[in-house]
């Protein structure tokens, strides 16, 4: 039998699910501070900020990579406190098992689980960090839209399908700087600024042809302490951005999701003004639905005809979605083995999701939040750090069975109040969902020998209840236009006369096929 498959230039793509994974990377880099810092005395806390990954496919690996701030808060010589701002590469692989090059594609967020700081000399330090990636692959797959028979197209019977396939459109923008001054109070003397660290917030996404609008705010904090020395105190900033962020795919009926990373950080102090420069980079994702056509089936009327098919799950986008959970929490200090004569210097949270749940129309994402204290205690500080779980529900829509997200804990804030402490974050979530639908597809053809032509014979057909009248054409090789015509009483009845050809024939006792 010869084979027929496909022409190349009538295949349409849709998107198949291949795995959801988490990868852990542990990295380890020596570093040599500059001169103009001062020496290192003692390690009090290592903050981070995992930048926006980039990846890439090979044929059976995704090689995901990008960098790692680090801001790391220590004790100088002289007692005073300063920040040492540092940055690692990072390279993570995730194997993959089909094969599919460059056909995958994905949606990968990477997040710091742990770090740790050792001092091995007066202006060297070591940093190991535990890196987590989660991914959700995609694979492109052809459905055959179009066969080379091999005949008179005329003789040729297709049935033909269609399918809401999901179109996933992903940008990131380039830089956006993001400015501001303040004025700080000197009534205690000039002041010096120890740390900054800036995390997006997005709070308007909207899709247009071939970009995504995104509006936002950066909120901004400042560790800072006069120049005589004095206990440090934190000072915040909410400061606004908006960005247009290039997505080809993206049209206006798509939703769509965001989230960003600030990847330069400057802040000078001079003639008693602070001035702040940033630079943001923000990852925009679209998701709809476009009709797809595809060969469910395929046959001839002159010549014995053989099919191979397959059944794929078809990815469908369920949405897009960009919101805030407030959380908070407060305990004895007692209950966290914390003095109650120590004051709280400076807090920041870092927040991921571990887990997501779907049942009853709601998606359950659960995660943790952990906060790094900075307590201090006449002159002497004290890292601490505490964790709790949180968990975001949401409703998603019918048929989803896959939610990618992810999160950023914003804004947070602590204070000791006598033998408790309460601390408080905004935490921003981001994500799409989407769900399957199968399809059988036609992917190849095997036509045979001729039918023996038997003229003026006619047959009756007796179907059975699955039966339809392409099921009973493609077996008698004829057409389902054929069979109306020579069965009168198939019109008659509104449930076999359905335009769908491939319903079955649930009351027809008999068919003539002449």
């Amino acid at each position: 039998m010869e084979k027929y498959n496909s022409t190349d230039n009538q295949r349409q793509l849709i998107k198949m699910s291949v795995c959801d994974k988490r990868v852990n990377k542990e990295i380890s880099a020596d570093f040599t501070l500059p001169d103009y810092q001062p020496e290192i005395k003692r390690l009090l806390r290592i903050g981070t900020e995992v930048l926006l990954p980039e990846c890439s496919f090979g044929i059976n690996d995704c090689e995901i990579s990008g960098n790692i701030d680090y801001y790391v808060i220590y004790l100088g010589a002289d007692n005073q406190m300063y920040c040492a701002p540092l940055s690692s590469e990072y390279r993570m692989t995730l194997p993959l098992d089909d094969g599919m090059g460059l056909f995958y594609d994905g949606d990968v967020s990477v997040v710091c689980e742990f770090v740790s700081g050792r001092v091995t000399a007066k202006r060297k330090i070591s940093i190991r960090s535990k890196l987590c990636a989660n991914a959700s692959i995609f694979n492109n797959v052809a459905l055959e839209n179009e066969f080379a028979i091999g005949a008179d197209p005329s003789y040729t019977e297709r049935l033909e399908g269609e399918v809401n396939a999901g179109i996933i459109g992903r940008g990131v923008s380039e830089a956006i700087r993001v400015s501001d001054e303040l004025i700080p109070d000197t009534r205690n003397g000039e002041i010096r600024v120890i740390c900054a660290e800036g995390k997006v917030c997005i709070a308007e996404v909207s899709a247009q042809n071939a970009e995504v609008i995104c509006k936002g705010d950066v909120y901004l904090k400042l560790l800072m302490c006069a120049e005589s020395g004095d206990m440090p105190y934190t000072v915040t900033r909410k400061m606004p951005f908006s960005a247009e962020v290039p997505v080809p795919a993206s049209v206006t009926s798509a939703s769509a999701s965001a989230s960003g990373k600030v990847n330069e950080l400057s802040v000078t102090v001079e003639d008693g003004r602070i001035a702040i420069d940033m630079g943001i980079a923000v990852k925009a994702t679209v998701c709809y639905n476009k009709p797809i056509s595809y060969t469910k089936d395929m046959y001839s009327t002159l010549c014995y005809t053989e099919c191979d098919y397959f059944s794929p799950d078809v990815l469908v986008a369920k949405g897009g979605f960009n919101t805030n959970l407030s959380f908070g929490e407060t305990r004895s200090l007692e209950e966290l083995n914390i003095s109650p004569d120590l004051s709280l210097v400076d807090i920041s949270a870092d927040a991921a999701f571990e887990s997501t749940e779907l049942s009853d129309g709601k998606a359950k994402l659960s995660g943790k939040i952990k906060y790094m204290l900075l307590l201090c205690r006449d002159g002497e500080y004290t890292p601490t750090e505490l964790e709790f779980p949180f968990v975001y529900t949401t409703d998603i829509k019918d048929g989803t069975t896959k939610v990618v997200c992810e999160c950023t804990a914003v804004n947070s804030r602590g204070r000791i109040d006598g033998e408790r402490i309460a601390v408080d974050s905004e935490i921003y979530i981001n994500g799409s969902t989407y769900g399957e639908e199968k399809i059988n597809a036609l992917s190849a053809l095997h036509f045979g020998e001729l039918v023996n032509a038997d003229n003026g014979s006619i047959v009756v057909c007796y179907p059975s209840r699955t039966d339809s009248l392409w099921s009973v054409g493609k077996r008698y090789h004829t057409t389902a236009k054929k069979l109306i015509s020579d069965n009168p009483q198939i019109s008659k009845n509104e449930s076999v006369a359905d335009t769908d050809i491939s319903k079955p024939l649930e009351s027809a006792k008999y068919l003539i096929i002449s």
